[in-house]
């Protein structure tokens, strides 16, 4: 794997982590809980990484299948920077 899709990877990740954690925080908000709470609950943070699993494993669908696979057809960006700009605004 080149070095450029393994940071491509990581950037999906992080933006899957991201949006979780919007998630969560639209929700400590909207009902005051400490932003600590999150830390100790060893569920969310299993959701976060779930997350950011989902847009990586998306992501390196789309990298190793065929130009006529399902995501790609979906997608219709041949580079891989572009696929990985739509996977992360689609995780978004």
């Amino acid at each position: 794997m080149p070095i450029h899709q393994l940071i491509l990877l990581l950037i999906a990740f992080f933006f899957g982590v991201l949006s979780a954690y919007m998630d969560f925080d639209s929700f400590f908000q909207k009902h005051r809980v400490s932003y600590i709470a999150l830390y100790k609950h060893p569920p969310a943070l299993i959701f976060l990484c779930m997350n950011g699993g989902i847009s990586l494993s998306l992501l390196l669908y789309a990298f190793f299948s065929d130009p006529s696979s399902p995501i790609n057809k979906l997608i219709q960006v041949q580079s891989d920077l572009g696929k990985t700009v739509v996977i992360v605004l689609e995780c978004l």
